[in-house]
């Protein structure tokens, strides 16, 4: 379960990050943001990426945890970059469903 929280939370806060850059905003279904918003989903990206590092090393201590964290990050990066390149229609309902699963995966 907290391999998939992990994943989860690091895909969100990667999308998070990615919608903010200009270069992805063609790619997503909301495609202007204040700039307001921009810093505001940016540093909630990034911090859904220190609230994604706290139940891996929770669960499997310092070392273990920042390792598994950075190997979840990049296959969660590796997964959305692919995503955005070939399907940018499904990044919504992939959203929703890392969502949903994060919160079930924390709920059990």
């Amino acid at each position: 379960m907290t391999t998939i929280i992990v994943f989860g939370l690091c895909y969100l806060a990667m999308l998070a990050v990615c919608a903010t850059m200009a270069r992805h905003v063609d790619d997503l279904p909301a495609r202007s943001w204040p700039a307001a918003s921009r810093r505001l989903l940016r540093a909630g990206g990034w911090l859904l990426l220190a609230v994604a590092l706290a139940p891996a090393i929770h669960y499997w201590g310092v070392s273990v945890g920042i390792t598994a964290w950075l190997g979840l990050l990049t296959f969660a990066s590796t997964g959305l970059a692919l995503q955005l390149s070939y399907r940018p229609g499904s990044i919504q309902g992939a959203a929703l469903a890392a969502g949903a699963s994060v919160l079930v995966a924390w709920a059990l």
